[in-house]
C-alpha cells in the first residue's frame, strides 16, 4: 500500500446517483477473488490482496459490497495529485 487506509476510505470512488447508502467502507484483505470495481478498470483481485471493500444498502437490490484494490486507488489518488499541481490531468 502506497497511501494509508485513511487516505483510501476518504476517496468517494462510487457514484451515489442509485440512491445508495454506504453502510461501512474500510481497507481489507481479501480472503476470497473479488472483482475491482475502480472507474479505471474492472478486473480480477487475487485471495490475500489489500482493498477498499465499501458496504451499502442499495434500494431495490439490498445490500452490496464493493471492492477497488489499492494498485487502482493510488493510480487515483496519484492523478488527482498530479492534477492539483499542474491544473491537467495526465
Amino acid at each position: 500500500m502506497k497511501y494509508t487506509p485513511t487516505e483510501y476510505v476518504a476517496l468517494n470512488i462510487w457514484n451515489d446517483d442509485d440512491g445508495a447508502t454506504s453502510v461501512q467502507r474500510r481497507v481489507v484483505k481479501t480472503r476470497k477473488p473479488q472483482t475491482c470495481t475502480a472507474p479505471l478498470r474492472s478486473h480480477d483481485i487475487p485471495p490475500g490482496t489489500m482493498a477498499l471493500c465499501e458496504k451499502a444498502i442499495v434500494p431495490d437490490e439490498g445490500r452490496v459490497s464493493c471492492y477497488a484494490c489499492t494498485d487502482c486507488l493510488d493510480r487515483m489518488i496519484d492523478k488527482e495529485a498530479r492534477y492539483e499541481a499542474t491544473g491537467m490531468y495526465a
